[in-house]
């Protein structure tokens, strides 16, 4: 098995690294980050010209919060829409029915596109944190958190928050890849398979929003950077603009990781079961 995982998992990396599309996965969310960087340098402009009260310029931190945060909500938008497309395509194609007569086992074959998706998953948050880190270190510097003299959160303290928010950002973004890994698992028509995730999708952000923060915390995409955004991304902007109630419980760390782990464990295991009882040729 590991072998065929092994030979299975080359051939899928291989042909991702010739896709158009993954590459367009990857960079797009990256790059979004600068016009996102840029408008906030405007707006902070903007703010500090008024005569309301005069303010320190914007901490990197801050900059950094908002451009990963979008940029991450874009990567995963795109992530569950490629995966929703991976097995619904070939299947639209014909072409997974030649690489099981291998012979290859489909859980196996899926495992490889899922242990694919992982590593779109990695070059997504890489991408994101690496560009937005450059451009908010070259607008604004990495400090502590002061005002008026006070400082509530030293460098060293933001330094670990950002790095606890991008490590956190990876279990639900997971998730998002097994989501849409299910969805392209229903169907051969990837148009039905990608509206089928974006759908879920959209009902899982209209639950988020109806739902009270400790009901909220049992859904994987409460701690997913989007457009309503309850990540670790919040928090790390909460911080670098001196909010002290910003931060988290430790508990509610620990239901970024648990959470989104069980939904990903729960949308694999249906896309497993679905999979591997449909009929391929011998």
């Amino acid at each position: 098995m590991f072998r065929s995982l092994a030979r299975l998992l080359r051939f899928e990396l291989a042909k991702a690294a010739r896709s158009r599309l993954i590459w367009v996965v990857t960079l797009v969310p990256a790059f979004w980050c600068l016009p996102v960087l840029g408008w906030e340098a405007i707006a902070g402009r903007f703010q500090l010209s008024g005569t309301s009260a005069g303010g320190s310029p914007a901490s990197a931190f801050r900059l950094f919060a908002r451009a990963a945060g979008d940029g991450m909500t874009l990567g995963g938008m795109l992530l569950m829409l490629t995966a929703s497309l991976m097995v619904a395509q070939e299947g639209s194609w014909r072409t997974f029915r030649t690489v099981l007569t291998r012979p290859h086992r489909p859980a196996t074959w899926l495992l490889a596109k899922f242990l694919t998706l992982l590593a779109l998953a990695g070059a997504i948050i890489g991408g994101v944190s690496l560009v937005a880190l450059a451009g908010a270190g070259a607008m604004a510097d990495f400090t502590g958190v002061v005002e008026e003299g006070w400082e509530f959160y030293s460098r060293g303290e933001m330094i670990h928050h950002a790095w606890l928010a991008v490590g956190l950002t990876a279990p639900p973004l997971v998730t998002l890849a097994a989501l849409g890994t299910l969805c392209s698992t229903l169907t051969d028509h990837p148009g039905l398979a990608a509206g089928g995730g974006f759908a879920t999708f959209i009902a899982l952000e209209t639950a988020k929003a109806a739902l009270e923060a400790d009901q909220r915390r049992f859904l994987f995409n409460a701690f997913t950077p989007s457009v309503l955004d309850t990540s670790y991304f919040a928090v790390l902007g909460g911080y670098a603009e001196g909010l002290s109630d910003a931060g988290w419980p430790s508990e509610m760390i620990l239901y970024n990781i648990v959470s989104p782990s069980a939904w990903t464990l729960l949308f694999l295991g249906v896309a497993f079961v679905i999979f591997t009882r449909r009929e391929f040729p011998a």
